[in-house]
């Protein structure tokens, strides 16, 4: 009798998309980037507002709005706004740990440098107050040190977050979400913020933190067991009634 294969880890999956994607394109940062930007020239007028605007798909008003809508139109999943919630704090810690530690030079006309990772003891040239000064990453207090917060794309990995959760809970907008993730993240390389090894690590990063939060209900367990263990120790935990409304649901779509 065979024995049933074992499902792949969660995060197996974006980790091999991250490091592979990385390796590949590297070497091509440059050469992508600006090929990038002679597409965003030819955009002009709506088409260019459009793209800008869309960089905004999953940062902080898009998320609010998100919000309402399942709380309004889907009450039977507002406790999923948990998942959401515990995802982006995650996702708030690696993209700002990630900035500060790597310290990677932006695609700046000053410095067109894709070669150089400070990491935490590492020093870079900026131009502040006419001057040039030698600055960490990690120095906020330096002025100009978010031109070393190159990687991880914080807002590609904030889009591939909030993208997971949506297609999580509703399947049928999988494509849809993945597309505005891949708008986002051209629009990064675009218009000058990023290279695109940022964008395929903030990707991957983002990927990864929706599939081992969102997916196994993290956020909605998480406060199942605070509850019990603080609140009240005889409650009946959320998670099993919605994990398997859940399931019915997606049985029938």
């Amino acid at each position: 009798m065979t024995q049933p294969r074992r499902p792949m880890p969660r995060w197996l999956a974006p980790l091999l998309v991250g490091v592979v994607g990385f390796a590949v394109v590297h070497p091509f940062d440059a050469e992508c980037r600006a090929s990038f930007a002679r597409f965003a020239g030819w955009l002009s007028g709506d088409l260019r507002r459009e793209a800008q605007a869309w960089q905004q798909y999953g940062q902080g008003m898009f998320i609010i709005v998100l919000a309402f809508v399942v709380w309004l139109l889907d009450p039977a999943r507002r406790r999923r706004l948990l998942d959401l919630g515990l995802a982006l704090a995650i996702a708030q810690v690696v993209s700002t740990g990630g900035k500060l530690l790597i310290g990677r030079p932006r695609p700046r006309e000053y410095f067109n440098d894709p070669w150089t990772f400070l990491t935490p003891w590492g020093e870079y040239p900026i131009k502040i107050d006419g001057q040039y000064r030698l600055v960490h990453a990690w120095d906020t207090h330096a002025g100009a040190n978010t031109d070393l917060w190159s990687m991880p794309s914080s807002h590609t990995l904030f889009a591939a977050v909030v993208s997971v959760f949506i297609a999580t809970l509703y399947p049928r907008l999988r494509w849809l979400v993945l597309a505005l993730v891949l708008v986002v993240g051209s629009g990064r390389i675009m218009f000058d913020a990023h290279w695109p090894t940022d964008v395929i690590v903030g990707g991957a990063a983002g990927w990864l933190i929706g599939r081992c939060v969102v997916s196994p209900y993290a956020g909605v367990r998480g406060l199942d067991w605070l509850w019990k263990r603080l609140v009240n120790s005889s409650a009946t935990p959320a998670y099993p009634a919605l994990a398997a409304a859940d399931r019915a649901r997606q049985g029938e779509d």
